[in-house]
């Protein structure tokens, strides 16, 4: 609670050594979050019911906004109502970033702001000035409006917007009026001047302060970023043709000028070039992170308040039509289906694949019962987040990635032998694996997991100190080994014969003489001839286990080893380990993966890949079948 000296549970910074590290934004809100958990526990639906009730304050206030301008609640409540269609804030609004929360808060300072310029209240300004200091609290891009406003108050003082400044119902405006949003713009950067001294010296890059400019990136690059948003997360901003509509709205605003409220054309027009410069300098993170988008909203908000009023003052009697409304009903309607359909997908598939993770939250209440104390570091694998860590509520590590912002030499964490040990240097004391088959799937951890503790589910905690060693994880139960030296075809060439008579592979017409590994033949693989050496397995079982090799000669390495179901939707396999090379070039690549549920009683097929457009050769193929490993027989196993 050591509110200038925030930390995390990933160890990161100071050379590995501690969590210190503080979010660009002020962290009012996880330290209100952090209160509220002392008293009612740590409950995480409090964050989300903060997070929500704002961004429903946030579309109230807009309604409100809305009213005052339009003067019809149909136009009012639907155009508010059409803002929560976006996939992105319906997501966001009732989760944990603050993203949605700041734009909300951002839209309830502005509309306290249009009614001080309405009521010339003094205070609804200092009303306005606090929900922007709050917005930009929870997330700094929710001051983008505080910008135009600003620019609006300076024009004013000093007299170069039009209107009659003699009138009495004229806004004046001097230093006193500025002076709020100054102040709360001092603040802000305070803390983000503070939060990047503090980062600097602690030396970790894991939260931004920094800028990623277009003019970093070769065309190629911005064409690709462009394409990646494209693809990945435009769908979640809006349905297509709402998009369209906003951008066909926004171009109305020149000729229906003399129709707009002056205060939200001039903000409007000020606010514009303020974002187009946030995209230019923040360019690189719209790639990977739509949420960035979230507070540039607050354009679409003014479009829609200046355009449409603008339209309904230019055009009354066709935005009262019950026909135009009717419509618009429709329209509502198939944008709060389309949003139900995009915030589904962000619960199922790969954007939700993490939810294997909530498992460490079960291993929490087992920590004591292991012996684990709350002081004790570890890893937690696998992993590049501090998502584990979290869930069990400890400090260490993960395999987390320090990109340093692309401008240093990247930092990997447990990524290797020398990683681990690194990190139990730094004080690790146990090692925390989610599931036996990424021992197997990085033989590198081998050397580290032979004292159990215990087990919950599918994770595993090893002593990294190997007191009390009791389990060879390695001694997996053999059920079947086939083996092919690709010497011996069948009599009618078509297949490889294996170790097991009745066994085959597939494209025996692959063989060649031209090189070999051992022996006389090869599989030769190339363009024309890219599959080689098929097998298929009838039914598979979960938690059965394969190990596959293969010597291959590939300068290009463009050659895989893949395991697939029928549908490699349901299963598709091909991460590959290097476990040698000789002085010729010759290389023994391996996979080692689990049978997941998914197939359980499917078939499953493995065979040989090659990519490339030269050619490759492959000899002495081994694939070893294990049946279904049990932690208790592993550990009998030792004894």
């Amino acid at each position: 609670m050591r509110f200038f000296h925030p930390q995390i549970h990933l160890l990161i910074s100071d050379d590995g050594t501690s969590g210190y590290c503080a979010t660009s934004e002020i962290p009012l809100f996880y330290y209100t979050v952090a209160l509220l958990y002392k008293f009612f526990g740590a409950h995480e639906f409090l964050i989300r019911l903060i997070n929500t009730l704002i961004f429903l304050s946030g579309l109230l206030y807009l309604f409100r906004l809305l009213y005052r301008l339009l003067k019809d609640s149909f136009w009012a409540s639907s155009l508010a109502i059409l803002l929560f269609t976006s996939p992105l804030l319906v997501y966001y609004a009732s989760n944990y970033l603050t993203n949605a929360s700041a734009l909300a808060l951002g839209i309830i300072g502005f509309y306290h702001f249009y009614s001080y310029c309405e009521n010339k209240r003094v205070s609804y300004l200092y009303y306005s000035a606090l929900f922007y200091l709050l917005a930009g609290s929870f997330k700094i891009t929710g001051l983008f409006m505080v910008f135009p406003i600003l620019g609006y108050l300076i024009l004013k003082w000093m007299g170069w917007t039009q209107g009659k400044q003699n009138s009495e119902n004229a806004l004046k405006v001097g230093i006193a009026q500025i002076l709020p949003f100054i102040v709360l713009l001092i603040i802000v950067s305070g803390w983000v001047i503070y939060a990047r001294f503090y980062n600097n010296l602690h030396n970790t890059t894991h939260f931004s302060t920094t800028i990623f400019p277009i003019w970093n990136y070769d065309l190629e690059g911005i064409r690709g970023i462009v394409e990646g948003i494209r693809k990945l997360w435009l769908p979640s901003y809006f349905n297509k043709f709402t998009i369209l509509i906003i951008i066909l709205l926004g171009l109305s605003i020149p000729f229906n000028m003399r129709y707009i409220n002056p205060l939200l054309s001039a903000l409007t027009i000020l606010l514009l070039p303020l974002l187009i410069i946030y995209i230019l300098l923040q360019f690189w993170t719209f790639r990977d992170h739509d949420y960035y988008v979230i507070n540039m909203y607050i354009l679409i908000v003014m479009i829609i308040a200046a355009s449409i009023s603008g339209l309904l003052n230019r055009f009354p009697q066709i935005f009262k039509s019950y026909l135009l409304k009717g419509l618009f009903a429709g329209f509502l309607l198939l944008n709060i289906v389309y949003a139900r359909q995009e915030y589904d997908k962000r619960h199922t598939g790969w954007m939700n694949e993490n939810s294997e993770y909530l498992a460490f939250r079960e291993m929490k209440e087992k920590l004591f019962e292991f012996g684990i104390h709350p002081d004790d570091t570890v890893i937690c694998l696998p992993g590049t987040s501090q998502q584990s860590l979290y869930l069990i509520d400890m400090d260490g590590w993960t395999a987390y990635v320090d990109a340093r912002f692309g401008r240093d030499k990247p930092i990997f964490y447990n990524h290797d032998s020398i990683g681990i040990r690194k990190s139990i240097d730094n004080g690790a004391r146990y090692l925390f694996v989610l599931g036996i088959e990424e021992i197997y799937q990085k033989p590198f951890l081998m050397d580290f997991t032979k004292a159990l503790v215990g087990h919950h589910e599918n994770i595993l905690v090893f002593d990294l100190l190997f007191k009390n060693m009791n389990i060879d994880i390695n001694a997996r139960r053999l059920k079947l080994e086939l083996s092919s030296d690709m010497e011996n075809l069948s009599a009618d060439n078509k297949f490889f014969i294996t170790s097991e008579d009745s066994v085959f592979l597939d494209f025996g017409r692959s063989q060649s003489t031209e090189i070999s590994f051992g022996g006389k033949y090869s599989s030769k693989l190339s363009d024309r001839q890219a599959f080689s050496l098929t097998s298929v397995f009838d039914k598979v079982a979960t938690g059965e286990s394969f190990r596959i090799s293969a010597w291959v000669y590939d300068p290009g390495d463009q050659c895989r080893i893949i395991a697939s179901a029928d549908d490699p939707n349901l299963f598709y396999y091909s991460k590959r380990t290097i476990e040698t090379e000789d002085s010729l070039g010759w290389r023994n690549i391996q996979i080692d993966f689990f049978v997941p549920e998914k197939i359980h009683d499917l078939p499953l097929k493995v065979y040989l890949h090659y990519s490339g457009t030269d050619s490759a050769y492959v000899d002495d193929f081994v694939i070893q079948y294990f049946e279904k490993n049990e932690i208790e027989w592993l550990l009998r196993s030792v004894s």
